[in-house]
């Protein structure tokens, strides 16, 4: 049964008693919210992304085992694959002509590192 306030800071300390449960609850709300999502997505990474990572590796490993490449040279030569493909599958030419410009301002021995990882990389092919 409810208790007559009967002065107003009783009504004062109700109302901040209510106030405290609502967030209470609100927060403890959110709070299992976000623990079930973080569930969700450690199941979609388990059954869709984890997959991908593994075949992902595969290549990698194929590369260095079947052609000898290092993890770096792999890493080195992918990382300009992919700008230069993405920039590509994207019509970004702006993108294309910077990645040009980039090599064309390599020192002479840092394009002479490139072309020798190039050509590792296709006489392994």
């Amino acid at each position: 049964m409810a208790t007559r306030l009967t002065k107003d800071s009783d009504a004062t300390d109700a109302t901040r008693q209510h106030n405290a449960k609502a967030r209470k609850d609100a927060i403890s709300e959110s709070l299992e919210q976000m623990y079930l999502l973080d569930k969700q997505i450690a199941a979609a990474i388990e059954k869709y992304v984890k997959p991908l990572r593994d075949s992902k590796n595969d290549a990698k490993k194929r590369l260095r085992e079947d052609y000898e490449l290092p993890n770096d040279v792999i890493s080195a030569r992918y990382a300009s694959f992919k700008i230069e493909r993405k920039a590509t599958d994207e019509g970004d030419d702006k993108t294309l002509d910077e990645i040009r410009e980039a090599f064309e301002a390599l020192p002479i021995g840092g394009m002479v590192d490139l072309v020798n990882i190039a050509n590792r990389a296709s006489s392994a092919e």
